[in-house]
């Protein structure tokens, strides 16, 4: 069977030689058994499971044990606390310090200690009237500015 196939100048093509037996090889023929080993097999260690280890309940110390578990940001504000050199008593949380106000007031405020923060805040000072309306004539048209973004922000109770 001749095939008409076009070359490039100076090729030429060659017919490759036929199998003698004139039977096609076949895949099994391409493969062979292996021989068996020289040396004996070492038998195969059996694999033990490894351990796993829950980290969630480790403690490193006694001291550590004693301490209550903290969320991470708290932990980080003590720390920072204890760098900036604030005691303890300062960093206590809002909630400890307003539940230590109610447990210590019990009640409403009587009137003297009432007139007594007023007074300490000069809550109810003319004086203190007297310099804000200064300050704002001060001001001048600088205080429309504020005002209009006081009240862009805070919608006013009219």
């Amino acid at each position: 069977m001749e095939v008409d196939v076009d070359l490039a100048p100076g090729c030429a093509m060659q017919e490759l030689p036929r199998s003698t037996a004139g039977v096609q090889p076949q895949v099994a023929d391409l493969f062979t058994t292996p021989e068996p080993p020289i040396l004996p097999q070492l038998p195969q260690r059996r694999q033990r499971a490894r351990r796993t280890f829950d980290m969630t309940a480790v403690r490193r110390s006694a001291r550590l044990a004693r301490k209550p578990a903290l969320p991470t940001l708290e932990k980080a504000q003590r720390n920072l606390y204890r760098k900036l050199g604030v005691s303890t008593e300062e960093f206590a949380t809002i909630e400890q310090v307003l539940q230590q106000y109610v447990n210590a007031i019990g009640g409403p405020l009587p009137e003297s200690v009432i007139a007594a923060l007023t007074a300490f805040l000069d809550l109810d000072d003319n004086d203190a009237e007297l310099t804000t309306e200064a300050l704002i004539e001060h001001a001048g048209e600088g205080l429309e500015d504020l005002q209009q973004v006081e009240g862009a922000a805070v919608p006013s109770a009219a």
